[in-house]
């Protein structure tokens, strides 16, 4: 396993620690480069996998959260199913992972009153830190993480990562155990390489380092030491309930029973739909008056049949409706099936409905008529984000760990508690203190999207080579400010108004102030 690293290089290193940096800098770079490739391949499509779960009550459930530490992958394996399974428990789910913005961002360069680094080396650290940044893909690769956290409470991954992006390889939970956790937030983590045993062998090659040198130790130790640690240059897990380490409890786990629930009561109210439009029509074949035996019709039953027959063809009879002969008196009539009650049904559908997002914890914003005008509004997604970024400051200590590995002295990243339907409302308050000379105009950008380096490319390109200041240097007017021709100041008088002894100006002056 690479030596453990889990803070900033310093600035200053002897000469030792120079090539050591250099060492372990290029090992992970050859690791990385021999890597990406065969993880292209994640899937063998010559063979196919099944995963069968268990049937699931609310009764199950509960019975699961009596022992969830026993129960650790089965309440993982329904929390899975049910976001299969129901509609609702993925919008709660994809709700909360897409609030993450992980653009807002700022990059702050190391500063030592006492001992400074030079201006280049500042700059230095902060093109490269930010370089790198710009050639990860950081939001996508996170919201499928926040999706992994908020569905089992623990997202384990292979990292991958170098100039040419950055991805997280996720890792079957049902073979990974958390080991301890790093200074940073995140979490050390083994896995159970006899996973790569059998059918899934040819997982090693294709997947690369870490696992072959992972396995490799395993078959050393005669397989007794099953389980290895995840080497921290590639190590990325991330804890929802990181307070809690000794158990793993999907986070949504109170609401998977009523969520069952919920489902029964969509099949119910299927079930009224269904019924609802179906038809049976049926002609009575009438008997002979004084008739002395029960099937004495006044006519054939097989002339009948032959006409009822014909009238349902002849009128394409669809598939939720059909026909039927009976005895008694020779009239045609309809059975309508629909039910009185379907309005309930769906009204109890809607009803069920609110509820979930009512009790997840501050989704009422998915129902729109629980949360009425802008404040109201605004406040929900406060609460709902600070729900979803628990997991932040974690995400935040993974890059700062991670970054020595790719960038000497790099500078430290810091992420805005603010989500993608916030930014907005956070932008107007950086704008405020912008007014007062604060440094605040690179993170200004940032909650547009755009990275310190693309927004001081655009500055030089629009400032000092097509010198756009100079112009439009003229101040945006509206009919408010400006009328005409009007050079501004004080309005002057009419000749007119003007009198001998100046009354008349003195009264329009005072009128005017």
């Amino acid at each position: 396993m690479a030596q453990e690293k889990t803070g900033a290089i310093a600035p200053k290193m002897t000469a030792a620690e120079m090539q050591q940096w250099i060492k372990d800098h290029d090992k992970a770079l050859k690791n990385y480069a021999a890597a990406l490739d065969p993880l292209k391949q994640l899937r063998d499509i010559t063979k196919s996998s099944r995963k069968r779960i268990e049937s699931l009550t609310k009764d199950t459930i509960v019975t699961y959260l009596k022992d969830p530490i026993q129960n650790e992958q089965r309440l993982i394996n329904a929390s899975q199913y049910i976001f299969i399974r129901s509609q609702v428990y993925q919008r709660i789910v994809l709700y909360y992972a897409s609030l993450f913005f992980l653009d807002a961002r700022t990059v702050v360069p190391k500063y030592d009153l006492v001992s400074p680094q030079t201006d280049d080396s500042i700059k230095k650290s902060f093109s490269d830190t930010v370089k790198m940044l710009g050639y990860w893909n950081i939001n996508y690769e996170f919201f499928k993480l926040a999706v992994t956290c908020l569905l089992q409470d623990v997202s384990y991954n292979c990292a991958y990562y170098d100039e040419s992006g950055l991805y997280l390889l996720p890792l079957p939970p049902a073979y990974c155990k958390l080991w301890g956790q790093y200074p940073s937030g995140d979490f050390v983590f083994a896995m159970d390489m006899s996973y790569f045993r059998g059918t899934n062998k040819w997982l090693l090659e294709a997947w690369g380092e870490p696992f072959t040198s992972m396995y490799a130790a395993y078959e050393a130790s005669n397989n007794a030491d099953k389980y290895q640690l995840m080497p921290p240059e590639y190590s990325c897990c991330i804890k929802f309930r990181g307070y809690d380490i000794e158990s793993i409890v999907p986070p949504f786990s109170g609401i998977l029973g009523e969520l069952l629930n919920l489902n029964d009561v969509f099949d119910n109210a299927a079930v009224a739909d269904s019924i609802e439009v179906y038809k049976l029509i049926y002609l009575k074949l009438k008997t002979i008056t004084g008739a002395k035996m029960p099937d004495e019709f006044e006519i054939s039953p097989s002339v009948a049949i032959e006409y009822f027959n014909r009238m349902l063809d002849d009128n394409l009879l669809p598939d939720w409706a059909s026909g039927a002969i009976i005895p008694g008196s020779s009239d045609l009539g309809v059975i309508d099936f629909s039910d009185n009650d379907h309005a309930n049904e769906t009204s109890k559908t809607i009803k069920a409905t609110k509820s979930i997002y009512n009790i997840a914890g501050g989704a009422q914003v998915l129902n729109a008529a629980e949360v009425t005008g802008t404040t109201a509004h605004h406040s929900a997604l406060h609460v709902d984000e600070d729900f979803a970024f628990t997991i932040l400051p974690a995400i935040q200590g993974w890059f700062n760990r991670i970054l020595p590995y790719v960038v000497k002295n790099p500078s430290t990243v810091k992420f805005f508690h603010v989500g993608r339907l916030t930014k907005d409302e956070y932008r107007k308050e950086i704008l405020e203190d912008a007014q007062y000379s604060l440094p605040t105009k690179l993170a200004i950008m940032s909650l547009s999207g755009i990275d310190p380096l693309e927004t001081l490319s655009l500055n030089h390109l629009e400032e000092d080579i097509l010198k756009l200041s100079e112009k439009f240097n003229s101040p945006l007017q509206s009919s408010y400010t400006s009328s005409g021709n009007d050079t501004g100041g004080r309005p002057t008088l009419d000749d007119d108004e003007i009198s001998e002894d100046g009354e008349k100006s003195r009264e329009k002056v005072d009128r005017i102030n």
